[in-house]
């Protein structure tokens, strides 16, 4: 013996769920305001009809200089610590829809530097993580004399190479926050606002006297 059911009837049915992707977008945003300022903001406007991948990337193109402006010269033996990228910002809030849903704190940096450590393997670090200027110190992990035949810190000379004479430096990786780390999509109609605060240069260039 059977039951038959008229589904119109079946309000316990599961209802459909369109679960694919029709189509992916890489959308870039530039600061709304200067990068001389002590803040950087981006904005991604709100959309009616677009989810937005929560695992947003940072791309920065510049050199560092004197603090008149100037070029390094050979004689400066200022490198940038490991994990330059994450180190360059002190701080990062971000609000949806006008509220501040990511707590801005000083331990960002850090932060960012444990995941590295206890998240990814050797094999990572020394590929794609390269592109934050991740090199670990080695030898007596301390600055040095790159033209010196006997330095001992090789990662370091590494980083003093990647920005020596104020060579261009492309950085580009993942915004370290609890959002970002989720494995979700942000829901249409949500305006998101995010700011990164700069830190101190001596949070982040390293040399002999510093």
């Amino acid at each position: 013996m059977s039951v038959s059911l008229s589904s119109e009837f079946d309000i316990f049915a599961p209802t459909a769920i369109q679960t694919s992707i029709f189509k992916t977008i890489e959308e870039t945003y530039k600061p709304i305001a200067s990068a001389e300022q002590s803040n950087l903001e981006f904005l991604i406007p709100a959309d009616s009809d677009t989810y937005v991948d929560l695992n947003i990337k940072l791309y920065i193109r510049g050199k560092v200089t004197k603090a008149d402006g100037t070029n390094l010269d050979n004689t400066d033996f200022t490198a940038v610590t490991n994990n330059f990228l994450h180190s360059l910002f002190s701080q990062c809030s971000i609000a949806l829809k006008g509220m501040n849903i990511t707590q801005a704190t000083e331990i960002r940096n850090y932060r960012s530097y444990f995941v590295f450590i206890l998240t990814f393997a050797s094999d990572t670090a020394a590929t794609h993580l390269t592109n934050v200027v991740r090199y670990l110190d080695d030898g007596d992990l301390l600055p040095c004399d790159p033209t010196h035949a006997d330095a001992k810190n090789k990662d370091f000379i590494i980083r003093w190479n990647s920005i020596k004479q104020s060579k261009l430096v492309l950085l580009y990786g993942r915004i370290h926050t609890d959002i970002c780390s989720l494995p979700l999509y942000l829901v249409p109609g949500l305006r998101m606002q995010t700011k990164l605060t700069k830190a101190k240069p001596s949070l982040y260039l390293w040399n002999e006297d510093a």
